[in-house]
């Protein structure tokens, strides 16, 4: 039979063997601290379980098509048409090209491509189109075309790769590209023609109209609307005399009054008798 002593003793034993050796102590809890640590394979900073590319170092996690597989690793990333570093599938205007994804107004279409009216603002080019989104600010371009999708209107890119290739410039800002225009260093809007010559009207040098059929084209005619192929021109300003209203009196009664002081060119007068002087002879005199 066990004394209380011996019973006290063993009990004692048997707690102590329970126990770890100090010696052991820290191996265990560097164990234990292994088995928390989450596993990085790559490196990256971002444990395998969380990593869209665990394979391979990518700490920012890009994700261009948001299909959860990391850019660096996507075997099937999604088209980018307009090749701005974001894909269609998330792109803001996916055939315009904007890194930069700006969305001014936040409707979810961005700035380079929305179609909504734009606040008022500068119009160097009175064309619609405010200066702050005009594709060529300098050039009438309503319809902002833009063939190849640089960011710079057909009217004003000399280098686009539209139809008729580069040089499709708007010189004259009269809404015709150079090359359909019958003149492309003037201005002509209505694109007129009237001698069918290929020239438009307002840069022609050889328009062979002559309205008054007098021998005298109407560029050169001094009065393209009245007869007068001697183009006579009595008081030298330029109007024919066939046309001018202020050129020699041709009767006395164009001196009455103030009439006398109309007269313009060589034929001025001092005087209403100065005038009457320059009736020709055979002209009622009579003032």
């Amino acid at each position: 039979m066990l004394t209380v002593g011996t019973a006290a003793l063993l009990l004692l034993v048997t707690l102590l063997s329970g126990l770890p050796a100090v010696a052991d102590a820290k191996p265990r809890k560097a164990a234990a601290a292994a088995q928390l640590a989450e596993p990085d394979l790559d490196g990256d900073g971002i444990a395998d379980d969380v990593d869209n590319c665990p394979g391979h170092p990518n700490p920012d996690q890009s994700d261009a098509d948001n299909d959860t597989e990391g850019d660096v690793c996507d075997s099937t990333p999604e088209p980018d048409g307009d090749g701005d570093g974001s894909a269609d599938n998330v792109d803001n205007c996916p055939s315009h090209p904007n890194p930069d994804q700006i969305d001014s107004d936040g409707d979810g279409v961005g700035d380079a491509c929305d179609e909504q009216q734009p606040p008022p603002g500068p119009d160097y080019d009175g064309d619609g189109v405010p200066d702050e989104y005009d594709n060529c600010q300098i050039y009438w371009n309503p319809s902002q075309e833009d063939v190849d999708q640089d960011g710079l209107g057909d009217s004003c890119d000399e280098n686009n790769g539209g139809p008729g290739g580069g040089g499709d410039g708007d010189s004259d800002g009269d809404g015709y590209v150079d090359t359909g225009d019958n003149c492309p260093s003037a201005p002509n809007f209505d694109q007129s023609d009237i001698d069918g010559d290929g020239t438009g009207d307002a840069c022609d040098p050889f328009d062979d109209r002559d309205a008054d059929q007098d021998g005298v084209l109407d560029a050169q005619d001094n009065c393209p609307s009245d007869p007068n192929g001697d183009q006579g021109d009595v008081d030298g300003d330029g109007v024919g005399t066939a046309c001018d209203n202020l050129e020699r009196p041709r009767m006395a009664a164009d001196c009455n009054k103030s009439g006398w002081t109309a007269f313009n060119g060589i034929y001025t007068f001092r005087s209403q008798r100065e005038c009457v002087k320059q009736v020709p002879r055979g002209k009622d005199k009579r003032a």
